[in-house]
């Protein structure tokens, strides 16, 4: 019949409607051979399905769909499902199989953007409580995919969840929302238990179901449980051939059980056996009353007498008690005894004779009769249990009672004296020292040693150990530190030595040049070793040179004025590096500005470092005349300053008058150019009609501050046609270039001469400049130069006037080099500027690096306590400033081991160990030895000392809730317990253990209030807690085929012991320890036996485990075994089996690890265990203990005395009946059931060559 849920179709020989099967359960459900679904052949999104039936082939046309089509079943395919949907199913399969459930902390937007781990904060709790944190993933799409809780948290409101923000990371966006518990106040995950507590709730996650596709479930145990997954005798493994495909006969029975089985005839069994008597009787022993011996009748003479002076009988008598005499005078009577009172007595019973023999009772003892009354008990109103009698002498007096108490636990710790017996060791002789073991590290970084890899016997330390070195300073840019290298022996209290690093050179500041940088120092952390020399600090770097500065255009190179670095003599390490003087650029360019105006050249103040300043000086050009006659270009002077006049240039004021332009003669002459400083040209000569000479252009001219020191002439004007047809003439070109240093002068050109009948006018004179005295050559034309320089103008005439001359033109060669004259502006004069500069320079140098820290020496080995490992680190060299500074020298550190090979003389003897007295390989080759502790680094077995405070539990006496903590000393030791609860329901003393920590053998005793039922008191035993010395590490290497591990314990009176305790570290790849594999088991071995017998497992590395006095221990994580300098210690326990209870029984400690191959790492220094306490925990005994009682002796305890008598016999039982029982018949009664145990005898293996179905696995999720 076909269901409707999901979808309507056959195809599977099953169909199932309603059913019985719990959830969680894997059926399978068996496949038709044709006309039905086949995995491999999906459609998605297909929805409309026909009946198979109609179909032919075994598929449908349009694909196929494994959708179960069971009502409440899904499945097994591995998806995955929400938790909300099927939280049942989930709360029995987990995760497990797939899936995420939720960490108590839930996305609500995913944000975008995220390239790197983002920072998750989590609100604050109350005042009190414990911060929660978590972590974000994101994935490489730039979303945030899941929040992990790291710690719950306590103290937090549910009903006021704290805010939870999601920063950094270079996303953004992303939100959520936390979850909590009401009862802890933490943050609420998501698990098994408590996924029903909050059905309902919004983002519960999800879980997957198993995926059980092309697969076939073997084996009788859960689907992916721990039965082999393999059918028969196979072997797995890639490559691997062989197996058989059957079901051997040994494997059969598991795969069949019988039905109800029916007996019958159970009076015809008889039997006959063998009985022992048990139980016991309480037998109670009593002294009989014994009459007194009596005498004959008698009478008595009574005599009076004055008695003498001694008046008290002496005790020499024998008869401590005779009355004495009664004074008095009288006739002798005769007294006749009429009655009598037989007296008896008895002797009291003691268990065990009382040690002091002077010590008695006085009851029957009195000297007569009657005195009972006065001296047998010592207060006959007492409680019965209470009355005792009298005793003479008040010490030793007393009674042995049974009494029940909780003896003193037996503790075994290991100090940096304890060795592990059995192992030879040579005294006396000189060593033979081999130093093949050396160790060196030349690059910076930490690394580690592992001594227990070493073989033989170490014998002395050598080590030489260099900080790196500081850099020199780049000038104005200081070097940088070196670092420190050091060398750490085991934890360091013996060998702890630090070489400090350089320090940097100092930089140049202004004109000083850097400090050097300070030598590195050394430091001695240990309390032993420290080697041949105490230290040898490093030297100074040296300062830079103090200089006003290195311009580079004086210093093309380096000028070598850095400090020099400190030195040492182990170069290239630890040295300091040389400061150099720093190159500054960018300091470089041109400058340009053209003046065509009167002024000062600006912006020069700022510009440092000249190559080279140029002037371009042009006059301004002389006027044009008609007819096209041209007037003279101004002249240009280009000239360099002198290089002695670079430095200070920039510090003169440098300005220039413009010369103009001369105007063109027509109707009237024309006007000379001006300049205001008096070097203007002049005026053209009058010409007939419009036949005007042009002007002269004015000079331009350069002052330094007031000197003249360039002037550049200005052109002659043009002389004008005369009206006749006489030619005119262009402006004249100037005289040569006049050079000198001389102070210079401006001067104005001459006048144009008039015309002549109709002749045209001279042409104006040029400005100029010139020394004093200088003339310009030529015509005298309408008037002579106004001053030096000037040139004359044009001669007027009758035909055409002739062209005026241009002005002088001179420069100071003083202060300028490289001039030239040529033919510049033809217009107004202008001034250019330009200048090449280099301001780059150097600083002053830089303080030069300080050189490192060294120590070089060697240590006996016997003084650093057989430590396991080396911690080092090798410090760096400063790094460069740049400017070609090196680095500093880079630290370096080396190590050598020294071993013993061998003896010259001395003895050989067999160590005695004073807690272990054996340990594994054997005399000559160990890998379990007797460890100083290490700082809790790496993974060679460098376990740091117990520091975490003990805890105390208190377990047994009837009662629960009783709690207490302790306080300790710098050392580790317990120095005060408190009881913070008392508990209820104790009826008898409880055992106070005091647990884990940096404490050993410490003894506390619990006190009960049995009226109240509680714990009253908590009493710490004087003296008892001990610090810890040393540890036994399992660990190292040894050259055996057996790589097992173990270690025996001396002999011990395990009488009275109830558990054995380890105080132990195991390794967890961080805690100074690599993680072990293995487990470590605990063995017995009594008295005058050869075989050891297991106890139990004491440590699984592997599994969780409840340890009968700490509770439950975790697999190795690092929460429980301690992170990277936090090796974290617990004592481990077993219980002791009765057979074990003995004296004189070893305790054996045991690894079991598989020899060395390809496969494993048992060959190297792994798996490490470590030690540091043994313990016996002693089990209430009740026992004899004489109890003083001064003067008197318990009444109870000697009238009678009881025994338990016990039907067994056997070293435990004190008091035997001695009874034998002889053999009993046993006939059985219909009455008794018989339970038979069956199991299957199979004659032969069983094949699976058959054919078999597909079937398809559903689990029931509702």
């Amino acid at each position: 019949m076909s269901q409707s849920y999901r979808n309507a179709r056959q195809g599977f020989l099953t169909d199932m409607l309603v059913d019985t099967t719990p959830i969680g359960s894997i059926v399978p459900n068996l496949k038709s051979t044709d006309n039905s679904f086949d995995h491999n052949y999906v459609k998605s999104g297909d929805i409309n399905y026909g009946n198979l039936s109609e179909k032919t082939g075994n598929a449908y046309i349009t694909g196929d769909d494994p959708a179960y089509t069971h009502e409440g079943y899904l499945y097994c395919d591995g998806s995955e499902y929400q938790i909300s949907d099927y939280p049942i199913l989930y709360s029995i399969i987990g995760n497990q199989y797939g899936g995420r459930a939720s960490q108590g902390i839930d996305l609500i937007n995913s944000g975008a953007g995220y390239t790197s781990t983002p920072t998750v904060t989590i609100g604050a709790p109350a005042a009190g409580g414990i911060q929660a944190t978590a972590s974000a993933q994101y994935d490489n799409t730039g979303k945030i995919t899941t929040i992990t809780t790291l710690i719950a948290g306590e103290g937090y409101d549910p009903y006021n969840p704290p805010t939870v923000t999601i920063s950094g990371g270079g996303g953004s966006g992303a939100t959520a929302e936390v979850r909590i518990d009401s009862d802890t106040g933490g943050i609420s995950r998501i698990t098994t238990a408590n996924v029903l507590d909050w059905w309902g709730v919004t983002n519960l996650g999800t879980f997957a179901v198993p995926d059980t596709k092309a697969r076939k479930i073997v084996g009788n145990n859960s689907v992916f449980g721990n039965n082999s997954p393999n059918i028969g005798n196979s072997s797995l493994g890639v490559g691997v051939a062989g197996g058989q495909w059957y079901f051997a006969k040994e494997s059969q029975d598991e795969y069949f059980s019988l039905g109800r089985i029916t007996t019958s005839g159970y009076d015809a069994v008889v039997e006959t056996t063998g009985c022992t008597i048990i139980g016991s009787q309480d037998v109670t022993v009593t002294m009989k009353d014994s009459k007194l011996p009596g005498v004959f009748q008698h009478s008595h003479s009574v005599f009076h007498s004055v008695p003498g002076q001694t008046q008290w009988v002496r005790e020499g008598s024998g008869d401590r008690y005779l009355q004495d005499y009664k004074e008095g005078r009288g006739r002798v009577q005769r007294w006749y005894p009429t009655t009598g009172q037989v007296f008896t007595h008895k002797h009291g019973l003691l268990r065990r004779p009382n040690d002091d023999n002077t010590v008695a009772t006085y009851d029957a003892f009195d000297a007569y009769g009657g005195a009972g009354g006065s001296g047998t008990l010592k207060d006959d109103t007492a409680d019965p249990a209470d009355q005792a009698y009298l005793a003479s002498g008040a010490q030793g007096a007393g009674s042995w009672e049974f009494q029940t108490f909780i003896p003193n636990p037996v503790s075994y710790t290991l100090s940096s004296n304890s060795v592990v017996g059995g192992r030879n060791i040579v005294t006396g002789g000189t060593p033979i020292i081999n130093y093949t073991n050396v160790w060196e590290f030349t690059n910076p970084g930490n690394y580690s040693i592992d001594f227990s890899t070493v073989t033989g016997s170490p014998e002395s330390l050598q080590y030489l150990v260099v900080g790196g070195g500081g850099s020199g300073a780049n000038g104005t840019s200081p070097g940088n530190n070196g670092t420190a290298s050091s060398l750490k022996i085991g934890d360091g209290s013996g060998v702890h030595l630090v070489a400090n690093g350089g320090e940097k050179g100092g930089a140049a500041s202004g004109q000083s040049g850097g400090s050097g940088g300070d030598k590195g120092g050394t430091q001695k952390l240990g309390l032993k070793g420290g080697g041949k020399f105490n230290g040898l600090d490093g030297t100074d770097g040296q300062n830079g040179v103090t200089n006003k500065g290195f311009p580079k255009v004086d210093y093309p190179n380096n000028p070598n004025g850095g400090g020099i670095g400190g030195l040492l003599g182990f170069t290239p390490y630890g040295v300091g590096t040389n400061g150099v003087n720093k190159e500054v650029t960018g300091q470089s360019g041109s400058y340009s500005q053209t003046k065509t105006s009167n002024g000062s050249f600006s912006g020069l103040s700022g510009i440092a470092g000249i190559l080279t300043a140029k002037f371009s000086l042009s006059g301004g050009a002389g006027g044009n005349a008609n007819n096209s006659r041209s007037g003279h270009r101004g002249v240009l002077i280009n000239a360099e300053i002198r290089s002695n006049g670079l430095s200070n240039f920039t510090q003169q004021s440098w300005s220039v008058s413009i010369g103009g332009k001369g105007s063109n003669g027509g109707t009237s002459p024309g006007n000379g150019g001006s300049n205001s400083n008096g070097a203007s040209g002049k005026k053209g000569g009058t010409g007939d009609g419009n036949k005007g000479g042009a002007g002269g252009g004015g000079a331009t001219l350069l002052y330094r501050g007031s000197q003249l020191v360039i002037g550049a002439g200005g052109g002659g004007g043009a002389g004008a046609d005369g009206n006749d047809g006489g030619p005119g003439q262009n402006g004249l070109s100037p005289v040569g270039l006049q050079q000198g240093s001389q102070a210079l002068g401006p001067g104005s050109g001459g006048k144009g001469g008039n015309y002549g009948c109709v002749g045209g006018g001279g042409g104006g004179g040029g400005g100029g400049a010139a020394r004093n005295g200088f003339t310009t050559p030529g015509g005298s034309g309408g008037g002579a130069p106004g001053g030096p320089g000037g040139a004359p103008g044009g001669n007027g005439g009758h035909q055409g006037g002739g062209g005026g001359m241009t002005g002088t033109s001179s420069l100071r060669s003083d202060y300028f080099t490289a001039a030239q004259q040529s033919q510049g502006s033809s217009g107004n004069g202008y001034a250019t500027l330009n200048i090449t500069y280099n301001n780059d320079y150097w600083t002053p140098g830089g303080g030069g690096g300080g050189g490192a820290g060294v120590w070089n020496g060697v240590t006996g080995w016997d003084a650093l306590g057989n430590p396991a490992s080396a911690a080092i680190t090798v410090g760096s060299g400063g790094s460069s400033p740049g400017g070609g500074v090196a680095n500093g020298g880079k630290g370096y550190v080396k190590v050598g081991l020294g071993v013993v090979t061998g003896w010259e003389g001395g003895t050989t003897t067999v160590s005695i160990g004073d807690v272990f007295e054996s340990g594994s390989a054997d005399a000559d080759d160990w890998d379990v030895d007797v460890y100083d502790f290490g700082d809790g680094s790496g993974v060679t077995g460098n376990f740091k000392k117990p520091t975490e405070t003990p805890i105390i539990k208190i377990i047994g006496g009837g009662g629960t809730g009783a709690t207490a903590t302790c306080t300790t000393s710098a050392n580790g030791t317990v120095n005060n317990v408190s009881l913070t609860s008392g508990g209820s329901g104790y009826t008898e003393q409880p055992y106070a253990y005091v647990l884990n920590g940096s404490s050993a053998g410490t003894i506390i005793s619990a006190q009960v209030d049995q009226n109240a039922g509680i714990v009253s008191d908590l009493t710490l035993i004087p003296n008892s807690s001990n610090q810890i010395e040393s540890f036994l590490k399992f660990g190292g290497v040894n050259g055996k085929t057996s790589k097992t591990r173990f270690a025996v314990v001396k002999p011990t009176d395990c009488t009275q012991v109830n558990y054995i305790s380890i105080k132990a570290a195991r390794g967890n790849d961080s805690n100074g320890g690599n993680k072990p594999e293995e487990t470590l088991k605990v063995y017995y071995q009594l008295n005058g036996s050869e075989t050891w017998n297991l106890i139990d497992t004491i440590i699984n590395p592997n599994a969780s485990r409840v340890d009968p006095l700490i509770g439950t221990v975790p697999s190795i994580n690092s929460t429980w075994d301690g992170t990277g300098g936090n090796t974290k210690w617990y004592t481990y326990s077993v219980a002791l089996p009765a057979a074990a209870k003995q004296d004189g029984v070893k305790i054996k400690f045991e690894q079991q690890r598989a020899n060395a191959n390809s496969a494993n790492d048992n060959a190297d220094n792994t798996d490490h265990y470590g030690i540091a306490e043994v313990i016996y925990w002693k089990e209430k005994v009740t026992e004899l203990i004489f109890v003083p009682t001064a003067g008197a002796i318990s009444k109870p305890a000697v009238d009678s005395l009881t025994y338990t008598v016990q039907g067994e016999t056997g070293p435990g039982i004190t008091y035997s009946s001695g009874l034998n029982a002889s053999d009993a018949r046993l006939t059985m009664k219909s009455t008794t059931k018989v339970e038979p145990i069956v199991s299957l005898d199979p004659d032969f293996n069983i094949p699976l060559l058959v054919p078999y179905r597909l079937c398809k696995y559903l689990i029931k999720a509702f």
